[in-house]
């Protein structure tokens, strides 16, 4: 499903992204380089860890219902004062990365039917290398069979240097970077923050794996 939200309901932030987004979208190319063993890359905060919930208890809204910031920047939506508040929250949350909520109850059989099509599955993450044992934690815990040869820490680089044929993200800058810098197929798992993209939106990892295991064997079959 595509949504396209008015113009005059996004900041000036979201509109980039918008306008960026609707004229790529509608133009560009998707290539999948070889379909017979397409490489399906995944995000993790925000589609397969909960961070919202990881994150809250350290922040300004901890007492509140409120359960996801209304940006992804965290000092905009006032989770934290500061990037130097929200920062050390990170840290701490991460250095135990292996106890983060599962976000979607869905990853662990969405990846493991993925990779029994064939498909080349990784994650690439935001996070940093220090936090690889806390990442991998996190998966062993939740039954998600990704090994440590497939996770990738991209908090330099962006993830489209990845040359990834299908990506799942929560991030908008991720998926305008894929759309801007790669011929993939990207998928918005979705959130408030990201309700203003105009690209197809997945609400569990499971509709998202079905969505590639179609895409594909439409190339398969044509």
């Amino acid at each position: 499903m595509t949504i396209i939200t008015p113009v005059d309901q996004v900041s000036p932030g979201k509109l980039r992204e918008v306008t960026i987004a609707k004229t790529l979208t509608s133009t560009r190319r998707i290539s999948i380089k070889n379909p017979f063993r397409p490489v399906v890359a995944l995000d993790i905060d925000g589609v397969m860890a909960d961070f919202n919930a990881a994150m809250k208890p350290f922040s300004n809204v901890k007492d509140t219902e409120e359960s996801c910031p209304h940006s992804y920047n965290f000092v905009e939506s006032k989770w934290f004062n500061t990037f130097d508040d929200f920062e050390r929250a990170h840290v701490t949350v991460m250095d135990s990365a292996g106890d983060i909520p599962l976000n979607d109850d869905t990853a662990s059989e969405a990846v493991s039917m993925l990779q029994h099509e064939g498909c080349e599955v990784i994650a690439v993450t935001a996070r940093r290398e220090a936090w690889r044992k806390e990442t991998l934690r996190f998966f062993q815990v939740n039954g998600i069979p990704i090994t440590s040869e497939r996770l990738f820490f991209m908090d330099k680089s962006n993830k489209s240097d990845m040359h990834f044929d299908y990506l799942i993200d929560d991030a908008p800058k991720n998926i305008v970077d894929a759309l801007e810098n790669t011929n993939s197929m990207p998928f918005v798992y979705a959130q408030p923050y990201n309700a203003h993209l105009p690209v197809t939106r997945v609400g569990s990892m499971m509709d998202f794996a079905n969505a590639v295991i179609d895409h594909r064997k439409s190339l398969l079959s044509a």
